[in-house]
């Protein structure tokens, strides 16, 4: 007979961000997992259909009327609420918690107490390296929640040393991959012309590090470099800084030697973004630290993508991006900010274009080893059933 399948209970802020796609497959595609997602707000349905639907639980009492959170977290440790939520949750029987993003991981230790079960929590970026910096009351909730939560998963070994700093435990520090599915990215690479064909992709925030990318742009087009600009995405609503940025981009792209060459396309969605990354040679991604603490969780899942399809990929040494390029043997790194770096790489990849195809050769082959979707979700099914033995 066929094993019963663990009850995994997916706790994420709202059931689903496109921009969180990434969290989608580990809830619907772990071998031997059946999963219910437990969510504040609930938007996109069609692009992530699950059985059951969301239980979708809206912050009421402080939302709604604008209660202190501290009393907002007395009224749930109280019930007053929440009973019947619990008690729906508590009939369909979840073997374990996981929750996304550190906040909601604090937010569900309640829960876990009353369940009795085991609560993990994945880390993805801003969570771990901007919410302590500009909101510090989340170095005390964090501490709660190391002492607490059960495990804490992070993307590779800079993410783990981030958490070691914020007082989390090493031994309760598992690192977990965010794999590709490597059957919707088919190797193609497309051999450097006379004409190099760049993208960055992401939003317009500064880790992003967009405008350090058009510029090395801009200086190899002024020493000669043939080349054109996609940029997929754009800024969030009333996002001030992210309209800055978007403004630097675009006086960036009308200077003379860009003027013509780059295309902003907005948001797309992530089929149309597969394809118009698809349609060129060179990932740009100059990712770094941002003023107010925010950076990268791991590395951008866009990275990995690009690189699995073929594309020569140019990165930072920034978070765990150097997991994914190995400098000079997947792909490039310069420095964080290193206009002058990338730069260089551009203009050696226009003069030596037959030098990097022997790279996209093992970026697919480093993807293909250590970010297969199907061998982390296998390894995430397992970190489940370890967790769950160990309650036991």
């Amino acid at each position: 007979m066929p094993a019963t399948p663990i009850r995994v209970l997916h706790s994420v802020s709202t059931y689903l961000n496109l921009s969180e796609n990434w969290i989608y497959p580990q809830i619907i595609r772990v071998p031997a997992v059946q999963s219910r997602v437990l969510c504040s707000s609930a938007t996109n349905l069609n692009d992530f259909p699950i059985a059951g639907g969301p239980i979708v639980n809206p912050p009421t009492w402080e939302a709604w009327f604008g209660i202190p959170r501290t009393v907002n977290a007395l009224s749930r440790r109280l019930g007053l609420g929440g009973s019947a939520l619990r008690m729906r949750i508590r009939r369909w029987r979840p073997a374990m918690i996981h929750a996304h993003f550190g906040m909601r991981g604090f937010e569900c230790l309640d829960l876990k107490e009353s369940l009795d079960i085991p609560l993990v929590t994945s880390f993805y970026g801003y969570d771990a390296w901007m919410l302590p910096q500009t909101d510090p009351v989340w170095l005390s909730r964090y501490e709660r929640l190391f002492a607490e939560g059960d495990a804490f998963l992070v993307e590779g070994p800079a993410m783990c040393k981030r958490l070691i700093d914020l007082g989390c435990p090493r031994e309760k520090i598992r690192i977990h991959r965010i794999g590709v599915d490597l059957e919707a990215l088919p190797f193609e690479p497309s051999p450097i012309s006379s004409q190099l064909q760049i993208v960055m992709v992401g939003r317009f925030v500064e880790k992003k590090g967009f405008v350090d990318g058009l510029r090395a742009c801009l200086a190899a087009r002024l020493r000669g470099v043939d080349l054109k600009v996609t940029v997929i995405g754009d800024h969030g609503v009333n996002d001030r800084a992210g309209c800055q940025i978007k403004e630097s981009l675009f006086k960036l792209a009308s200077e003379t030697g860009l003027s013509g060459r780059v295309a902003f396309t907005g948001f797309l969605s992530m089929g149309k973004t597969r394809k118009t990354v698809r349609e060129h040679q060179i990932l740009l991604c100059p990712s770094k630290h941002a003023v107010n603490g925010d950076a990268e969780g791991g590395s951008p899942v866009v990275l990995t993508e690009a690189m699995a399809q073929g594309l020569i990929c140019i990165g930072t040494q920034h978070c765990d991006i150097p997991e994914v390029i190995v400098n000079g043997e997947t792909g490039y790194l310069c420095e964080e900010g290193d206009i002058s770096g990338m730069t260089e790489v551009l203009c050696t990849l226009a003069q030596r274009p037959g030098h990097a195809m022997s790279l996209v050769r093992q970026g697919r082959k480093h993807i293909e080893t250590y970010f297969s979707l199907t061998t982390q979700l296998q390894k995430l099914g397992q970190i489940y059933s370890s967790l769950i033995g160990e309650a036991a």
